[in-house]
C-alpha cells in the first residue's frame, strides 16, 4: 500500500471530491501516479504539494493531508 507515503500534486487543484493527479515513488524506485483529494473538506492540495497518503479511498484514489514534517519525510 502507499498509505504513509509522500507524494506530490502534479495535475491541477485538488478538493474533497474533487481529486486531482499525484505522483508517489515506491520502495523500488517505480513511479506512479494516483489520484488525490484532502482528507479534510475544507482544505485544497495545489499543484506542487507535497503531501502525505493518509488512506486509499478505493483503487488509485488516496486522501491526503499536507506534509507534517517536511524537514524528515
Amino acid at each position: 500500500t502507499l498509505v504513509g507515503r509522500v507524494a506530490m500534486i502534479v495535475g491541477g487543484e485538488a478538493r474533497k471530491g474533487n481529486p486531482a493527479q499525484g505522483k508517489v515513488v515506491t520502495d523500488s524506485g517505480q513511479t506512479l501516479y494516483v489520484m488525490i483529494e484532502p482528507d479534510d473538506v475544507q482544505g485544497a492540495l495545489v499543484n506542487g504539494d507535497k503531501v502525505l497518503l493518509v488512506r486509499q479511498l478505493g483503487g488509485t484514489r488516496f486522501a491526503a493531508i499536507p506534509n507534517p514534517r517536511p524537514d524528515i519525510l
